[in-house]
């Protein structure tokens, strides 16, 4: 099977995005750096490949795709900070065990990733 350029841009489109999102929600995790007590987030990771993207774009279809790029990840992201704050903001279906004992535990991790969505916006 042979990909087109075209189909080949929709798939580095998709992995922008997936990448840009999944460094918002995984941003509250840190991993050890060296032998010190430090950590670094995990998300970094992420960020080299988001360069890597928008380099090959920008230089096979020109820096208005790789800007295209951007934008579609920022739309992204600013609906997902939407569909965050909609599901913090709405109640668990009644409260029973799992409301009592996860859903602080869920706003706690997804009010996190929120801060981290505004901050990279």
């Amino acid at each position: 099977m042979e990909w087109s350029i075209e189909k080949k841009t929709n798939l580095l489109l998709g992995f922008y995005v997936a990448a840009l999102i999944a460094a918002n929600f995984l941003g509250g995790k840190l991993m050890p750096i060296g032998f010190s007590n430090r950590g670094l987030t995990v998300s970094i990771v992420m960020f080299p490949f988001l360069f890597l993207i928008t380099d090959i774009v920008g230089e096979v279809h020109g820096m208005k795709k790789a800007s295209e790029f951007v934008t579609v990840g920022l739309i992204s992201l600013i609906l997902v900070l939407f569909w965050q704050l909609f599901s913090l903001s709405v109640p668990a279906a009644s409260p029973n065990e799992w409301y009592a004992v996860y859903n602080p535990a869920y706003n706690t991790v997804f009010g996190l990733s929120v801060t981290f969505t505004i901050a990279s916006i």
